[in-house]
């Protein structure tokens, strides 16, 4: 409104009305208490977390005493909580769980007996469950590429008290673990891998955690899928890659090795593989007699087309993938030149691997006193 007689009076803006002034000083008052309470409220909360704080999830130190547990094949880690919580030496699995979350060594924990302690805190419980020093008892090596009889062997010049005769029966009693397409048959499928015995190991025992390995090792390869895709059997593929474990020693050879044998049978020319002999034989010969490949067996490739009736040894990972992916080429024969370096030689040509034949003769005919010796096969 203006000043109509310019007295230099002006309006300022209008009040509101004396309601809402009488709101805003309550409106006030309540956000500053609500400011006083939160504060108090957070101090009597650090307070309480000061003077009563919440109970630890973990032990803290290297604990006391000695506890004995059992990790069992195929144990999570949240199982392996679970046991050492059992037992009293760790507070809480989650404590457990979380120290192995941030360790890459955690996965590596093998099946056995461990010597620990009670309330450990979570990590140095992991830590000695890592050191090979907290198992119990002794440990067997099964290398690849050993064959069952002499895993047998192996087995019971250990530490256990298992016998070849035990291994035997366990097997004889199909309780072991086999996969079904395995069709009862050990050969092939114990797999090779360090594992802890002791006095009390049974080999029923053994051979489950054997077995238990080997499927986990299958199921990470996709080994019955991959199977498929190459219009084989589960078993098959364990087959050639027992083939491959015996023929050669270089991983960079394995896919070659695959592919020779894949195409031998897909246009239906027989193996001629000195391996399948040898284990008919029984024997490691280097170099085979003519009376050798005559040998009546069913393992005799030079005579029986198709694969080996079971696999001839125990093949690890590095062989089982090969078998699931040969190389893609026109390879029908290879040769192994040096068996110390394992240099081998891979050619389509007959007239070539004869040549290559000879030359690995002639290297063995030369270092008579070492152990370089050559496969000719095919």
């Amino acid at each position: 409104m203006m000043d109509p007689f310019d007295l230099g009076l002006h309006h300022g803006p209008a009040k509101p009305p004396i309601y809402r002034r009488l709101l805003q000083v309550p409106l006030a008052v309540s956000a500053s208490l609500l400011l006083v309470v939160g504060i108090v409220a957070g101090s009597l909360s650090l307070a309480g977390k000061v003077f009563h704080p919440k109970p630890s999830n973990d032990y803290t130190g290297e604990g006391f005493g000695s506890v004995k547990i059992d990790v069992h094949p195929g144990q999570s880690l949240s199982g392996i909580g679970q046991t050492l919580v059992a037992a009293g030496v760790v507070k809480s699995v989650a404590a457990f769980s979380d120290a192995a979350s941030q360790d890459p060594l955690a996965r590596s924990i093998q099946p056995g007996t461990y010597q620990l302690r009670e309330q450990m805190s979570a990590l140095s419980a992991l830590d000695l469950m890592e050191s090979p020093n907290s198992l119990v008892g002794g440990r067997i090596t099964i290398p690849e590429g050993l064959r069952l009889s002499r895993a047998e062997q192996l087995i019971s010049a250990g530490q256990s008290t298992i016998k070849v005769a035990d291994i035997e029966a366990a097997i004889g009693r199909g309780n072991v673990g086999l996969p079904a397409y395995a069709n009862g048959k050990a050969e092939g499928f114990l797999y090779p891998a360090t594992y802890n015995v002791d006095s009390s190991m049974t080999a029923n025992a053994l051979l489950i955690q054997m077995t238990a390995r080997f499927r986990q090792v299958a199921a990470a390869i996709n080994l019955e899928q991959g199977a498929a895709k190459l219009r084989l059997t589960p078993y098959q593929v364990v087959t050639i890659a027992s083939l491959i474990e015996a023929e050669v020693k270089r991983p960079q050879d394995f896919p070659l090795v695959a592919e020779v044998i894949i195409n031998r049978l897909r246009i239906g020319k027989r193996l001629e593989l000195d391996s399948t002999v040898n284990y008919a034989l029984g024997t490691t010969k280097p170099f085979l007699s003519q009376s050798d490949l005559q040998v009546q067996s069913a393992y005799n490739t030079y005579v029986h087309p198709g694969l080996p009736p079971t696999p001839i040894d125990s093949p690890g990972q590095a062989a089982l993938t090969a078998a699931l992916n040969p190389a893609q080429g026109n390879f029908l024969y290879f040769v192994t030149i040096d068996q110390t370096t394992g240099e081998t030689s891979f050619t389509a040509s007959q007239k070539e691997a004869n040549a290559l034949r000879a030359q690995a003769q002639k290297n063995a005919t030369a270092a008579p006193s070492s152990s370089a010796s050559a496969s000719a096969s095919p």
